[in-house]
C-alpha cells in the first residue's frame, strides 16, 4: 500500500511549521487528482469485480483486502484519513465504486477513481479541489474534417481564453463554476458549448452565411478592427469638453502616446503643429492627413472643438495604409456631431474666464541701478560705481515703475455654442453656431472665432 505521506523529511522540512507541511501535502493531493482528471476511457476500473465480507474490522484492513485481490492501490494522508476506524462491508461481485460507496458511507472520507488508482481525502480537502481550476482540452476541425489553426477558445463571460495550435488542438484551464466555452473564428459560426463534467470537448466549426453583396467597404471610413489594434489612440467629446480646448489639436496633447503637439507662438488664436511618431521631413511639412466625415484634407484647427464627436489618430502603417502616400504622416480621422432621431432638441454650451498675467516680483530701473553699484562696490570696494550720484538721481526722477506692467492686463475668453438636432426616421440633421473670444494678456492682441456648422443625413 502506497501512502503520501510516508517520505523522511529533509533538514528543509524539519524547519518548516506544521501548517507549512499541511499546506504542501494538500497541494501534493491536488495535484493527483487534477493529473487524474485528464485520463479517461474505457479504464480498469469499469470491469473489475470485488467479494467482500468483513464486519467490524479496522478499514485499514478492508484497503489491504481490495488491494489483495485487484490491481487497485490507495493513496492518502494518514494524517487527514483515519483508516483504523471500525467499518462493515458486504459485497458480492461489485464494482470499485459500488465498494467504495458501501464501505464510506457513513464516513467523511471521499474518494476518486482513476483506472487503478484511488485516492482518498476528507470533506476539506476535497471542498479545496472544488475551487480548483479544471483543465479542458480537445480539438477543433472545419465541416470537411481539416483541423483548424488560431480559433479563439473563451471561458463564456471571462477574458480567459487561448487558440487552437497548427492541428487544432487547445488546453485550456477552466476555472470553478465556470458554464460554458465560446469557440470563435473569422467567417465561422461562433460555437458555445457547455462544460459540465466534460474534460475534453471537440468542435466542428460551421462557415457563417453572409453574402458578398451584404458587405460594404468604405476606402476612407472603414478598416479592419485587426489593422487598428495598437495603432489607434481615440478621444471622445466627453474628453474633448473636459480639456475645453480652443483648437482642436490641443485636445491631442498628452492624451495619445506617439504624438508630439506643439503651439507655433504664444499668440491667441495660434496653430499647433502635429508630429505622429517625430519628424519625417527636414523641407518639406511632417503635419498628418485630416479627414474630416470622411473628405480629405481638411484642417484641423479650423474646427469648432465643440462639434467633434471623435478623433481618431491613425500612428501605424498598417493603419494608415488605405490612405496612400498622403498618409506617410500618419492620419487624423475626425467624426463631427449628427443629427439623431427624435424631436428638435437645442443644446447651448458656453463659458467666460479671465485670464491673469501672474508674473514675479520684478526691479523697477532705479532699483536695478543702485543694486549694480552695490554688487560693483561689495566686490572691490576702491573700485568706483558704475553710476554716479547724479545719474540715479535723473533716473530716480523720469523712471517707471514696472514696464511689463504697463503693458500686460488680465484678459476675458469666453466662447458660446448653440445647436439644433432632431430627425425622423429618414432624415436627420445637425445645425451649430459658435463664437469664441480669447484675449491676449499683452495689450492690443486677441483672437475672436465664429463657426457654423450644418449636417443632413
Amino acid at each position: 500500500m502506497k501512502k503520501i505521506d510516508n517520505v523522511q523529511r529533509t533538514a528543509l522540512f524539519k524547519v518548516c511549521s506544521e501548517k507549512t507541511l499541511r499546506i504542501m501535502k494538500l497541494t501534493a493531493l491536488l495535484l493527483m487528482v487534477t493529473i487524474f482528471n485528464l485520463f479517461g476511457s474505457k479504464t480498469y476500473s469499469q470491469y473489475a469485480k470485488l467479494n467482500l465480507d468483513m464486519k467490524d474490522v479496522p478499514m485499514l484492513t478492508v484497503l489491504n483486502a481490495i488491494e489483495g485481490q485487484s490491481e487497485f492501490f490507495f493513496l492518502y494522508s494518514s494524517k487527514m484519513i483515519d483508516v483504523n476506524q471500525k467499518v462493515d462491508i458486504n459485497v458480492a461481485d461489485k464494482k470499485i465504486t459500488e465498494v467504495m460507496d458501501e464501505l464510506l458511507a457513513n464516513t467523511d472520507i471521499k474518494y476518486a477513481v482513476r483506472d487503478r488508482q484511488i485516492l482518498l481525502v476528507n470533506k476539506e480537502a476535497e471542498a479545496a479541489m472544488n475551487l480548483q481550476q479544471k483543465i479542458v482540452s480537445g480539438t477543433v476541425i472545419d465541416n470537411s474534417g481539416e483541423p483548424m489553426a488560431g480559433v479563439n477558445v473563451i471561458v463564456t463571460g471571462t477574458t480567459v481564453g487561448t487558440v487552437t495550435d497548427i492541428i487544432g488542438k487547445y488546453s485550456i484551464a477552466v476555472p470553478a463554476g465556470s458554464k460554458s466555452l465560446t469557440f470563435s473564428f473569422v467567417s465561422m459560426e461562433p460555437q458555445v458549448i457547455t462544460i459540465g463534467t466534460l474534460t475534453q470537448i471537440n468542435v466542428t466549426m460551421i462557415e457563417s452565411a453572409i453574402g458578398l453583396d451584404e458587405v460594404v467597404v468604405i476606402g476612407y471610413g472603414t478598416v479592419k478592427k485587426s489593422d487598428l489594434t495598437g495603432a489607434v489612440s481615440t478621444v471622445k467629446s466627453n474628453e474633448i469638453v473636459r480639456i475645453n480646448p480652443v483648437q482642436p489639436a490641443q485636445a491631442l496633447q498628452g492624451q495619445v502616446a506617439g504624438v508630439n503637439i506643439n503651439r507655433v507662438n504664444s499668440r491667441p488664436g495660434s496653430d499647433y503643429t502635429v508630429d505622429i511618431r517625430g519628424l519625417h521631413s527636414i523641407s518639406y511639412s511632417s503635419e498628418p492627413l485630416v479627414v474630416i466625415d470622411g473628405v480629405m484634407g481638411g484642417k484641423l484647427n479650423t474646427l469648432n472643438p465643440s462639434d467633434i464627436e471623435t478623433m481618431n489618430v491613425l500612428k501605424d502603417a498598417s493603419a494608415t495604409a488605405i490612405y496612400g502616400a498622403r498618409g506617410a504622416n500618419g492620419v487624423i480621422i475626425i467624426t463631427t456631431k449628427r443629427g439623431v432621431q427624435g424631436k428638435p432638441q437645442v443644446t447651448y454650451e458656453g463659458y467666460y474666464g479671465m485670464k491673469i498675467p501672474i508674473l514675479p516680483d520684478l526691479m523697477t530701473g532705479p532699483e536695478y541701478f543702485h543694486a549694480y553699484n552695490d554688487v560693483v562696490k561689495a566686490e572691490n570696494p576702491t573700485a568706483n560705481p558704475v553710476w554716479t550720484v547724479a545719474e540715479l538721481a535723473n533716473v530716480d526722477a523720469g523712471n517707471t515703475a514696472n514696464w511689463v506692467d504697463e503693458v500686460t492686463d488680465p484678459a476675458p475668453q469666453t466662447s458660446h455654442v448653440i445647436a439644433l438636432s432632431g430627425g425622423t426616421e429618414n432624415t436627420t440633421y445637425y445645425f451649430s453656431a459658435g463664437y469664441l473670444n480669447e484675449g491676449g494678456n499683452l495689450l492690443n492682441t486677441g483672437y475672436e472665432r465664429y463657426n457654423l456648422k450644418g449636417t443632413v443625413d
